[in-house]
């Protein structure tokens, strides 16, 4: 079934997975169930559609910004988690906030504000790494591999932190009460679309990350793997089983952990 999503063209303008990512719960539960029963799907396009909308942000903020101020990586990283803030992580991000400050409106505040710092000190941290050398790929689709390392990193965070979402689905439990559209969604995302869209995970980020060697490339992987799964699960137990909340801080956790030890590895690599 995850097989036929990926080639049917009516899957292509489904945007349940973008409305699941960003409209309040209110707008979500006055929705359709069926609406929702191939948001699997739906939410991995979305999430490699944000990918390409990031890096094509960051190098239009580069071309423009890129020569002010003191650094020229100051403006695109301001710009870029500025709007990954204010569009499509904005929910997982207050969800993550609220899940470990409490409700404490001052308390999330300051949650909200270190998330903020954290997201731009680690855009403002990546390197191009123009020069590193790597295996060629065949002419005719070099193009899918950007030769900026920066690129690469925010075109697989989405990807990575949505797949959290599906992987929770496969084993956090639902609690007796759910909305409708929440049970729908976990129903899309059968083992097979997780294991599927996990394939595809790993195969990017080992194309993307191999110029790194062959231990930051596990490191990755494994890092990131392992919070989705660990974080997601820890986080439906905290929120009282598997609930958009949940899910949603899930994704921003996993996506902040694949940036950081990005830059951790990349440090790591150029010193």
């Amino acid at each position: 079934m995850a097989i036929l999503s990926l080639i049917n063209p009516r899957r292509l303008f489904d945007r349940s997975g973008h409305d699941l990512l960003v409209l309040d719960d209110a707008r979500l539960a006055a929705q359709p169930p069926e609406r929702f029963a191939h948001a699997g799907f739906s939410l991995m396009l979305a999430a490699v559609l944000w990918g390409a909308a990031a890096s094509w942000l960051w190098g239009a903020a580069w071309k423009l910004f890129g020569g002010v101020g003191t650094s020229e990586l100051a403006m695109p990283a301001a710009v870029t988690a500025g709007a990954i803030v204010l569009w499509p992580l904005r929910r997982s991000l207050a969800a993550l906030v609220e899940t470990f400050c409490g409700r404490d409106p001052a308390v999330r505040a300051v949650g909200a504000a270190a998330l903020m710092v954290l997201l731009f000190a680690a855009m403002f941290h990546l390197k191009a790494d123009w020069s590193r050398g790597e295996w060629a790929l065949w002419q005719p689709i070099a193009g899918i591999r950007p030769q900026c390392k920066i690129y690469r990193v925010l075109i697989l965070m989405p990807l990575w932190g949505c797949w959290s979402m599906l992987a929770a689905c496969q084993f956090c439990k639902k609690p007796e009460s759910v909305p409708a559209f929440m049970t729908a969604f976990a129903r899309s995302c059968g083992a097979g679309a997780a294991a599927l869209w996990l394939a595809v995970a790993l195969a990017v980020s080992m194309g993307y990350y191999g110029y790194m060697g062959e231990g930051a490339q596990l490191t990755m992987a494994g890092v990131t793997i392992a919070t989705a799964l660990a974080g997601s699960l820890a986080l439906c137990r905290a929120d009282g089983g598997l609930g958009r909340r949940a899910l949603l801080a899930a994704n921003a956790l996993t996506q902040l952990v694949h940036l950081l030890t990005f830059v951790a590895l990349q440090n790591l690599a150029n010193a």
